[in-house]
C-alpha cells in the first residue's frame, strides 16, 4: 500500500482500485452493472458514491488494508494534524472541567452563607455543573471529530463548526451509549457486537450528516459481512490504548496524546468500508429503530432481575444450614451486644421451663440517638433550644476532635428558624476561643480554622448564632466556649459546657447573647 499526503489522496487512490477490480470483472464476459452517475472519487458531499453492488469476488480483492498499512497511513496524518487534533481534544476535557467547577463555586459559596440549605444548594451546583460541562465536553469533542474528517480546518474553524452541531452529537452518543451499556449488561458478548456494528456513527454523523438512529444503522450496515476484519482491526487499537493507559503515572499523559492516533485509525477503517460498499442504504423504519432501543432497555431490565436471584441463591445455603442447626440443636441463640451495660461478662441463664425460648431475641438495651438542650439568654430573653440530630443536621461527632453541635428551638422540621451551631474539640475541657475576624474569613475561604489548636486564648473553636430565615452571625468580636465535661463517646456520658459575654453581628445587626449553657446526653448517630 502507497503512502499518501492527505486524505484526499487514499480516497482517489481506493476508488481507482475499485475502478481496476469492476474493469477486470465486466472483461470475464459477465454483463456489466449499470454505471452510478459521477466516478467514486467525486467528493461533491465529502463521500464516495457507489451504487454498483460488489461481487465476493471484488470484495476479495479489494477487502481492508492490513493493520500495519492503517498505522503506517494514520501516523502520516497524525503528524500533520498532531496540533490541531490534540488541541481540541485537551479543549473538550477542559471545557468540562471549567464549566462544572463554575457552578459548582458558586454553589459552594451560596451553601457557606445559606448554611441552612446547604445541602440542597450544593446538589443544585453539582447537577447543574455536570450538564453545563457535558454540553460544553461535546462542543469539544464534536470539533474534534469534525478536525478528523476535514484536514483542511484549524482549532478556530473547528470549534465554529462544532457549536452548531452539538445537539446531534449528544443524541447520537446518548443513543449509542444507551444500547452498547444495555448490551454488555446482557453477559458482555452483545455488548462487544454492537460496539462494533456502531462504531462508525461519528464519522456517519459528521461526514453524511445521517442522525441519532439512522447513523447508528448506516454504520451497522458498513460492517455487515466484515465484522470480525472490522472487530480485529479496532481490538488491536483498543488494546493499544489500554496498554498505554495502565502504564504508571505517565500513562494518563500518554493517552492524551493517542486518543487523537486512535480515532484516525478507526476513521480509516470506516474510508475502506465506505470505498467497498460506497453509499448503503439501510432500513430506518420507526419498528427498526424501536427494536435496537428495546434490545439496549432489555440489558437494563436484566441486570436487576440477574443481581436479586445471584443474591437470592448465594443467601439460601447459609440460612438452610442456620435452619438446619438451630432445629438440631433446639436452644436458644443469645447475640450479645458490642458492649454490656456494666462492662463486665454476663452469663445467660437458662430460661423457666414453661417459658418458650425466642431466637434472636434483640437486646432491650437499644442505643439510641443523643439527647440534649440550650438555654440562651439573647438580649435579656430566656430561649430553650434542643439537639438537632439526624442526617439533615450539623451535629457530628464522628470525629470529636472536630466535633459539630447544633441546637435549634422548636420548629417543623426543616424549618429555618433560628439557631447555634459550634465547631470545636469536644475531648478537651477548658476554654475553647471563637474568633469573628478569623470564622468569617472561613466563610469565604480565605483560610481555614485550625479547630482544637491551642492559641493564647484557649483551643480554637466556632461559633455561629443562626436568625430566623438563615441569616449567619458569627462573633462581632470574639466569644469563648468554656466545656466543663468534655464528651467521651459513652452511652451515659454527658458532654456540657457554657457560652458567655458574646455578642454577635451581621449586615449592621448585634445580638448580645449573654449566656448560653448547653448539654448533650449519650452517643452521636453521625
Amino acid at each position: 500500500m502507497p503512502k499518501f499526503e492527505n486524505k484526499e489522496e487514499y480516497e482517489k487512490w481506493k476508488a481507482q482500485r475499485l475502478r481496476e477490480l469492476q474493469e477486470k470483472k465486466q472483461t470475464n464476459d459477465v454483463p456489466p452493472e449499470p454505471q452510478a452517475e459521477g466516478s467514486p472519487g467525486d467528493r461533491g458531499e465529502d463521500k464516495i458514491v457507489i451504487k454498483v453492488p460488489l461481487t465476493k469476488e471484488i470484495e476479495a480483492l479489494g477487502g481492508l488494508s492490513g493493520v500495519g498499512d492503517l498505522f503506517r497511513s494514520s501516523w502520516e496524518i497524525y503528524k500533520r494534524r498532531i496540533f490541531t487534533l490534540i488541541s481540541l481534544y485537551i479543549l473538550s476535557v477542559l471545557f468540562f472541567a471549567v464549566s462544572f467547577g463554575i457552578f459548582f463555586g458558586i454553589a459552594y459559596l451560596f451553601a457557606m452563607v445559606f448554611e441552612v440549605s446547604k445541602a440542597a444548594i450544593i446538589v443544585t451546583g453539582v447537577v447543574t455543573g455536570a450538564v453545563a460541562g457535558l454540553i460544553t465536553f461535546f462542543w469539544g469533542f464534536t470539533s474534534f471529530i469534525l478536525a478528523i474528517i476535514d484536514e483542511s480546518i484549524g482549532v478556530k474553524d473547528a470549534l465554529g463548526r462544532g457549536w452548531y452541531r452539538i445537539g446531534s452529537f449528544i443524541w447520537l452518543f446518548s443513543l449509542s451509549g444507551f444500547i452498547i451499556t444495555g448490551g454488555f449488561f446482557l453477559f458482555l458478548i452483545p455488548g462487544v457486537i454492537f460496539l462494533v456494528w456502531f462504531a462508525f456513527g461519528q464519522f456517519i454523523l459528521a461526514s453524511d450528516d445521517e442522525r441519532g438512529m439512522n447513523a447508528l444503522l448506516k454504520s451497522k450496515e458498513y460492517v455487515r459481512g466484515q465484522w470480525f476484519d472490522v472487530f480485529l482491526r479496532l481490538f488491536v487499537v483498543w488494546l493499544v490504548s489500554v496498554g498505554i493507559g495502565i502504564v504508571p503515572i505517565i500513562g494518563p499523559i500518554l493517552s492524551i496524546f493517542y486518543m487523537p492516533f486512535m480515532m484516525i485509525f478507526t476513521y480509516l477503517v470506516y474510508i475502506d468500508l465506505r470505498a467497498l460498499k460506497g453509499d448503503v442504504a439501510c432500513p430506518t423504519s420507526t419498528g427498526v429503530k424501536l427494536k435496537w432501543i428495546g434490545a439496549g432497555t432489555l440489558g437494563y431490565l436484566v441486570l436487576p432481575i440477574f443481581i436479586i436471584a445471584f443474591l437470592g441463591a448465594s443467601l439460601t445455603i447459609p440460612l438452610l444450614a442456620l435452619k438446619g442447626m438451630m432445629t438440631s440443636q433446639k436452644q436458644k441463640i443469645i447475640t450479645a451486644p458490642e458492649k454490656w451495660p456494666h462492662g463486665d461478662v454476663l452469663t445467660q441463664q437458662s430460661p423457666p421451663s414453661s417459658v418458650t425460648p425466642e431466637p434472636f431475641q434483640k437486646p432491650d438495651d437499644k442505643k439510641t440517638d443523643a439527647k440534649g438542650e440550650a438555654i440562651i439568654v439573647r438580649d435579656e430573653v430566656y430561649e430553650t433550644f434542643t439537639l438537632k440530630t439526624g442526617f439533615f443536621s450539623e451535629t457530628r461527632f464522628s470525629d470529636p476532635k472536630r466535633a459539630s453541635i447544633e441546637f435549634q428551638i422548636p420548629a417543623e422540621p426543616h424549618s429555618n428558624a433560628r439557631k447555634i451551631e459550634m465547631i470545636l474539640d469536644a475531648t478537651k475541657a477548658g476554654k475553647h476561643f471563637a474568633d469573628g475576624k478569623a470564622i468569617n474569613d472561613s466563610m469565604f475561604g480565605r483560610s481555614q480554622l485550625n479547630i482544637g489548636e491551642l492559641s493564647s486564648y484557649g483551643f480554637i473553636a466556632s461559633f455561629k448564632y443562626i436568625a430566623d430565615g438563615g441569616q449567619i452571625f458569627p462573633p462581632k468580636d470574639s466569644c469563648t466556649i468554656v466545656i466543663a465535661s468534655p464528651y467521651t463517646g459513652d452511652q451515659e456520658g454527658i458532654f456540657e459546657g457554657e457560652v458567655y459575654d458574646c455578642t454577635v453581628h451581621s449586615a449592621g445587626i448585634d445580638y448580645n447573647i449573654s449566656s448560653i449553657k448547653f448539654r448533650m446526653r449519650g452517643v452521636s448517630s453521625r
